[in-house]
């Protein structure tokens, strides 16, 4: 079930800051009046190969805090390995603490699934979320692309069925939008994310310390907000041609 408050009330906080090595993964460890809270930054890329956090670093940093009450996950990423991806919202799944996930910048791709873990879920006002189809390189036979094809189909049935439990969209409907231009998928600003239940809630912007990754060049120019954004009314038009399921 989706909340947009958390349980517990946000604290005054001492902070011990705590950051891992040549990643975009930095953590801050609360305590006060008996309360723990765990604060994580996730502001890079996702998936060791491409020089981002992997799930091993990920589950440190929440192993290294203890036991906690509360797991903040402060996400602006522009996504990377689905499997890492999937792990990571595994990890925040089974956590004992509740999770509460805000993006401040960008979730998407596999990030966009590690959102969905949270048991509150906000994006920050100006921040932007984005879900496609996965994407893969194959080199060999016809015979080895069809089988990376059939491959690829399930991960996104998978992906979709996450999205398809934690949203008011079904699987088929959020198939569709990952598929739309041949897989690139759809961009969402943060009020059409709530309309859709990705979230529910729309924030201020966070006071705090800046985290910035330079995402340039990571989906290339066709994948830009400003080019994806102009397919509002293409996503428009989807929107009405298909209700929401009900909650």
């Amino acid at each position: 079930m989706r909340r947009n408050k958390p349980m517990i009330d946000e604290p005054k906080m001492e902070n011990a800051y705590l950051s891992w090595p040549n990643t975009g993964l930095v953590s801050a460890r609360n305590k006060t009046k008996g309360v723990n809270v765990v604060d994580l930054f996730l502001d890079d890329v996702i998936g060791s190969q491409f020089g981002g956090v992997s799930p091993k670093q990920f589950n440190e940093q929440i192993s290294a805090a203890g036991e906690v009450d509360r797991i903040n996950l402060y996400i602006n990423s522009p996504g990377g390995s689905v499997f890492d991806g999937i792990a990571m919202y595994n990890t925040l799944r089974g956590a004992k603490a509740e999770v509460v996930v805000e993006v401040t910048g960008l979730a998407a791709s596999a990030a966009s699934v590690v959102m969905l873990a949270g048991d509150v879920r906000r994006m920050a006002e100006s921040s932007f979320l984005m879900i496609h189809d996965p994407w893969d390189m194959t080199m060999g036979s016809a015979e080895v692309h069809r089988i990376k094809s059939d491959r690829l189909s399930m991960y996104a049935a998978k992906i979709a069925s996450i999205y398809e439990r934690h949203t008011d969209l079904t699987a088929d409907q959020a198939q569709e939008m990952m598929s739309m231009d041949k897989g690139d998928g759809t961009w969402f600003d943060s009020e059409e994310a709530i309309e859709l239940g990705f979230v529910g809630e729309v924030t201020e912007p966070t006071k705090m310390a800046a985290h910035v990754t330079d995402f340039v060049g990571y989906f290339g120019s066709r994948n830009s907000v400003s080019a994806r954004t102009k397919k509002i009314d293409k996503r428009l038009d989807f929107m009405t041609r298909h209700s929401l399921k009900s909650r």
